[in-house]
């Protein structure tokens, strides 16, 4: 039987780890303001750019970027797609680190993960929970073809959408959105979000679509 000083010690080995991971993502992790009052979460997904959820833009103008370290600087919007549910801005930042990305084909149901995501006025956040529900390729209701279905058993902190879904390993699995489900949270898994992200990084102009 374990002692009660054996459950302390596996406790806080799990605290410390989990810190760690939040930590080490934190880096890449920005709040991104594109409407009023509510800020929303982004990832740095490679040089120059970011990734969010799309229903937080509200306007393709006046957009900033709250950096790790609490400097604010401008994005411009690079494009969205609504189908979904993500947007690329751009940024000229050397604040930031691009994280290390991890395989959404691994998943699997019951695996630990942190929504990770970063607030315009309480900072970083992270949400604890686990891959409820798997499923292979889908459409969402606007028709967006969505290289895995990954169900989170997780609540998403207002202004947590547009952060990443993180493994035990600090890896991005996928950026989370609450806008493609009405009864539960989803991560886009990495592969879909690096076609978008291929799709409008190279865009000039800042129209929609």
């Amino acid at each position: 039987m374990e002692s009660v000083s054996q459950s302390r010690s596996t406790f806080e080995s799990l605290a410390d780890d989990l810190t760690q991971v939040v930590e080490k993502v934190s880096r890449s992790v920005v709040a991104v303001n594109a409407r009023r009052h509510l800020s929303s979460s982004g990832v740095y997904w490679r040089d120059g750019i970011i990734v969010t959820a799309a229903h937080t833009i509200r306007r393709s103008e006046d957009i900033s970027v709250i950096l790790p370290g609490g400097e604010m600087v401008p994005a411009s919007f690079a494009g969205a797609d609504p189908s979904t549910d993500l947007a690329v801005l751009k940024i000229s930042s050397e604040g930031l680190s691009v994280p290390e990305f991890g395989d959404a084909a691994q998943v699997r149901v019951g695996q630990l993960v942190l929504a990770v995501g970063r607030g315009a006025q309480r900072g970083l956040n992270a949400t604890l929970g686990m891959v409820g529900v798997l499923s292979g390729a889908w459409r969402s209701w606007r028709g967006g073809l969505i290289d895995r279905f990954i169900g989170l058993d997780l609540a998403l902190h207002p202004g947590v959408a547009g952060g990443p879904l993180v493994n035990a390993q600090a890896r991005v699995l996928g950026i989370n959105t609450s806008a493609l489900s009405r009864n539960v949270a989803l991560a886009v898994p990495v592969s879909t979000v690096d076609r978008v992200v291929e799709r409008h990084a190279t865009r000039t102009n800042s129209g929609r679509g």
